[in-house]
């Protein structure tokens, strides 16, 4: 008889196969949990990219409005200054 017989040799074989297995699968399982966390990142920086847009129209249209009345300030004067010839 040898030193292994075949039933020593088919467990080392199945175990050899189930930690093969195991390692696939948690090597899956890290990959998927990175996907998962990339698509996280993600659909964050969408959303931070459309709060900075709304917030860059809001700054434009707050200067705008500004503007506006500035100058509508300044034609208001124009109208009630005495005209000097």
């Amino acid at each position: 008889m040898g030193l292994f017989s075949k039933k020593d040799d088919s467990e080392q074989l199945m175990h050899t196969q189930r930690d093969l297995v195991r390692f696939i699968a948690r090597d899956e399982v890290e990959s998927l949990k990175k996907d998962i966390e990339l698509e996280s990142v993600k659909k964050d920086i969408k959303y931070l990219e459309r709060e900075l847009l709304e917030f860059r129209m809001n700054k434009i249209a707050k200067e705008t409005v500004e503007k506006d009345n500035f100058y509508e300030e300044i034609s208001e004067l124009k109208r009630k200054a005495p005209k000097t010839m």
